[in-house]
């Protein structure tokens, strides 16, 4: 933002944007799979589409485009990063219900979302000195191409996830 012109108030009055509407998108995302489940969409669809499509989708194509739209003027940068902050927060609450959607059995449905957090916070603390590193060589147009295409490959896992419900078997696998 600052190589943008923008004032570091500004700058720093769009981050806090992102990370207060992480705060409202997160349980909306709980939200609305609820009432798509509740209106008679199948439990997993109605899940893993919210992750998809409002979740990942928004913060995948405003991230790719945050850098050559945030130009034009502060209002459009704090909507590009509003939704870009939006996307992913909204669908932890449907990744956190998966698990237990999915399978039969409460202990691999806690292994799952066990793994599903590890997977999660190590890409948060990873992702940004990645990110910069990739900024400082690449420059940051192509950090965010890369973040929102990260957003874009998460829409695409997404919206797959209904096909291995099928696959997984109902109950525990026995030990041998």
């Amino acid at each position: 933002m600052y190589s943008l012109g923008y004032h570091p108030t500004q700058a720093g009055a769009a981050i806090l944007a992102v990370g207060l509407i992480g705060v409202v998108s997160t349980p909306l995302g709980g939200v609305i799979s609820d009432r798509l489940i509740l209106s008679g969409m199948e439990t997993v669809k109605a899940r893993a589409y919210v992750m998809a499509i409002p979740g990942f989708l928004v913060a995948g194509v405003a991230t790719v485009l945050f850098p050559f739209l945030a130009r034009s003027n502060y209002a459009t940068l704090l909507l590009m990063a509003i939704l870009a902050g939006w996307g992913v927060p909204l669908t932890n609450a449907s990744i956190g219900a998966l698990p237990t959607d999915m399978l039969q059995s409460p202990g691999r449905a806690g292994k799952l979302f066990g793994l599903i957090i590890l997977v999660g916070i190590s890409g948060g603390v990873i992702a940004p000195y990645v990110i910069t590193a990739i900024s400082a060589s690449a420059g940051w147009i192509v950090a965010f191409a890369i973040l929102g295409i990260g957003a874009l490959i998460g829409m695409t896992i997404g919206l797959m996830i209904p096909c291995f419900e099928q696959a997984i078997p109902a109950e525990p696998l026995e030990r041998k």
